[in-house]
């Protein structure tokens, strides 16, 4: 399985989310996408398959923007809309091995990965957003 496709204007945190609004971005990102701070304090594309930094997934970006303006992270959200295609109630999300991009299927993160679940669909629109990081590289 491929990253999933994920259209950034149907991407809608709900009025519950935990946010994180004091960081700019370090380089143009579509909300929706799984970030990281650096450390610079900027947000980043989080990849499943680069050096531990960049693995480590913090939150979703909840707006798009370029490198210097402002981001609304989103942390952990109970009725997160995802704006990902394909998915299903019941689906876990991963971070992919693509910089800002997820998978659902756990055979895709393989030997070398670091494993993180960003969110669990609770419909095909709607999920938990929790991130679970593992800090460890799949073996």
């Amino acid at each position: 399985m491929a990253a999933l496709t994920q259209t950034a204007a149907s991407v809608a945190p709900s009025s519950g989310a935990k946010r994180e609004t004091r960081f700019n971005f370090g380089a143009t990102i579509s909300a929706g996408q799984p970030i990281y701070l650096d450390s610079s304090n900027t947000w980043q594309l989080a990849d499943a398959d680069v050096a531990a930094g960049a693995a480590d997934v913090q939150a979703v970006a909840g707006n798009s923007g370029s490198a210097g303006q402002r981001c609304d992270a989103i942390l952990e959200d109970s009725d997160f809309t995802h704006g990902l295609s394909g998915v299903a109630a019941g689906d876990t999300i991963w971070l992919y091995s693509t910089a800002g991009t997820y998978t659902k299927t756990a055979s895709d993160v393989v030997t070398g990965f670091y494993t993180s679940v960003v969110m669990i669909a609770t419909s095909p629109t709607k999920a938990v957003l929790r991130i679970t990081r593992s800090g460890v590289a799949h073996a």
